[in-house]
């Protein structure tokens, strides 16, 4: 009884710290910080065609259906659907900050967006399989190549989520 009737309370060796952090804070690996940020660009890329679609109207009666914002248009902006639009948006952006701060959920969402991710493209790229657009052809192959990677790693890596 003592020690509690000094003016300043000083811990003495019989007594422990308790920290009111109750798990150590896992250090991001670079590897994530890099999909958190490619996820970060794509996601704004996927937001401004799918805003920019709407604001401009039906991109294929324009006089400029071959200059490269008509093509990007016509391969994201048009062929998704208006669902998938808006649970991609809610999944990128929650693992996009859950993945920032190492988060389990974040990491749940991040497989999820990733998911929703290759299953437009894939529906996208099947739409649009018998046109001539080379360049519709080379952006849904090189993003899905991204998302498969990315699934991967993060897959790999799930044990540092869920510690």
């Amino acid at each position: 009884m003592e020690n509690f009737s000094r003016s300043l309370f000083m811990p003495t060796d019989k007594m422990k710290v308790i920290s009111i952090r109750h798990k150590p804070r896992i250090k991001r690996s670079s590897a994530i910080t890099i999909i958190v940020f490619l996820q970060f660009i794509g996601w704004m890329i996927f937001l401004g065609i799918k805003i920019g679609s709407h604001l401009q109207g039906e991109t294929s009666e324009s006089p400029r259906i071959y200059s490269i914002s008509s093509q990007i248009f016509l391969a994201a902006g048009k062929e998704m659907s208006q669902i998938s639009f808006i649970w991609l948006s809610v999944a990128s952006a929650l693992s996009i900050i859950g993945l920032l701060h190492m988060k389990s959920w974040g990491w749940v969402f991040a497989i999820v967006s990733n998911a929703l991710w290759i299953f437009s493209m894939a529906e996208s790229f099947e739409k649009s399989i018998y046109l001539n657009n080379l360049f519709q052809k080379l952006f849904f192959i090189s993003f899905l190549v991204y998302i498969f990677c990315s699934s991967i790693y993060l897959w790999t890596q799930r044990i540092r989520f869920w510690k």
